[in-house]
């Protein structure tokens, strides 16, 4: 299929607030309403390229402003013997108002949500894996999942109480690495360090006080990788069954880190340690 031509015979634009999509589309910027239709909304060119490229067939439709004018590009970048999602376009001045940023990034696709429930990533040999324990800002979501994604993380686990990895903004912090990594919800703090342990599995805890410094954890080993709330840090409970509690290290002036922050320092001094081992 010549997909640069897919751009050429393109319907009028929808210029009505009534419309059902126009309805549908703002009715995804709720979890309700990603849960009853199991959509979810990527915004933005370069999220939706990394959409397309890994998950196309989940792309229901997109969406794309009538001043948006480079369709053209981003359908010849489609995954060979892939076939290219409806397409619909809507008004300017509509699209502004249904689009989730101050700037509209002039494309949307609305997309399936996942069947992520699979926790057997716990058994692989030496997995390597974040856990976002109550995350509640989607800012930070997003860039935890990112920097997951980066520095060779298997997969996200996010504990009861966490935002909704498919709020808008998640999905733009997270710069299409929704699209790449099994982001597994709603799942219970306790329970996941017994399977853990019992998998071999050694949970280390990020905390502004812990029993040794980042540097002082093998993170060569099977590992679950703990940041918690913003405000409350993880929960006591959770700490008291970790296995280690690591603190990084800052100037006596400063109080703290940002939980995203605090997640990719520790990351990256992971990736890190493995990497040296591949390379000796």
């Amino acid at each position: 299929m010549d997909f640069a031509s897919a751009s050429r015979a393109l319907p009028e634009p929808i210029t009505s607030a009534s419309n059902p999509l126009i309805k549908r589309i703002r009715g995804l910027g709720s979890r309700t309403g990603r849960k009853k239709t199991g959509l979810f909304l990527a915004e933005g060119e370069s999220v939706v390229r990394e959409a397309l490229a890994a998950c196309c067939a989940d792309i229901e439709e997109l969406v794309i402003s009538s001043s948006f004018d480079r369709l053209d590009n981003l359908l010849t970048n489609l995954p060979e013997n892939s076939s290219c999602p409806p397409i619909k376009v809507v008004d300017e001045k509509l699209f502004k108002e249904v689009s989730g940023t101050d700037t509209p990034l002039g494309i949307i696709a609305l997309v399936k949500l996942p069947q992520n429930n699979d926790m057997a990533v716990l058994g692989s040999k030496n997995a390597l894996i974040t856990v976002a324990c109550a995350i509640s800002d989607p800012g930070n979501l997003g860039t935890i999942i990112r920097s997951s994604l980066a520095f060779g993380a298997d997969a996200v686990f996010l504990t009861r109480g966490s935002v909704d990895p498919y709020n808008p903004k998640v999905v733009r912090a997270a710069a299409g690495a929704l699209f790449a990594l099994p982001v597994i919800e709603d799942v219970d703090g306790l329970e996941l360090l017994n399977q853990a342990k019992a998998a071999g599995v050694q949970s280390v805890s990020l905390a502004a006080s812990g029993d040794r410094t980042l540097k002082e954890v093998d993170f060569k080993r099977a590992s679950l990788l703990m940041v918690g709330n913003e405000a409350h840090g993880i929960e006591p409970a959770l700490l008291a069954k970790s296995d280690l509690v690591a603190s990084i290290p800052i100037a006596a002036e400063s109080e703290s880190l940002n939980a995203a922050v605090a997640h990719s320092i520790a990351l990256y001094e992971a990736s890190d340690q493995r990497r040296k081992i591949q390379s000796s």
